[in-house]
């Protein structure tokens, strides 16, 4: 699981890092080596509080919290499944691009640019972007691997289609 946080504020933090821990306890994973781990990307004002926060909830083990890094393929090649927690109103990032484009399930808000290109069968979109929608749809994507497989090929497959360099020459 890979979670971008670059644009969270630490007022939803508890919200977000709640959805990691019900992803982790609906895997079964705590404390079992190899078991699912949480990558964590971002830096800034907050990150003193994710980590007070994994630390208390003694996940250490379990989620890597990492600075911002260009190593972008390596990152979403390790990961399968992406968390953009945004609860702002952009229409998609750069990072959920990437990760769709590399067949990567990506759960976000369903922004208005989100439901403009991605159908609901092709991203694993909440809305509103709260604790417990977030929850939820991990704990859906756990009980229903092979669909959140469909679900990742087939926002590929509009990535490919709609962003593809060709695609922006033609138009």
């Amino acid at each position: 699981v890979l979670m971008g946080l670059g644009s969270l504020q630490s007022g939803n933090l508890a919200q977000v890092l709640q959805g990691l821990v019900t992803l982790l306890q609906v895997t079964g994973s705590f404390g079992k080596p190899g078991g699912g781990m949480a990558t964590l990307y971002g830096n800034g004002n907050y990150e003193p509080l994710i980590r007070s926060m994994v630390k208390e909830l003694g996940l250490e083990g379990i989620v890597s919290i990492n600075p911002p890094t260009g190593d972008v393929r390596s990152v979403i090649r390790d990961n399968h499944i992406f968390v953009y927690p945004s609860p702002y109103e952009p229409a998609f990032s750069q990072s959920i691009l990437e990760s769709l484009g590399s067949g990567r399930a990506v759960v976000c808000r369903k922004t208005a640019g989100i439901r403009k290109y991605f159908r609901e069968d092709s991203i694993l979109g909440v809305m509103p972007m709260n604790e417990k929608n977030l929850a939820e749809k991990l704990s859906w994507i756990i009980a229903n691997r092979s669909k959140t497989e469909e679900i990742a090929l087939k926002g590929k497959e509009i990535i490919l289609k709609r962003f593809s360099f060709e695609n922006f020459m033609s138009q």
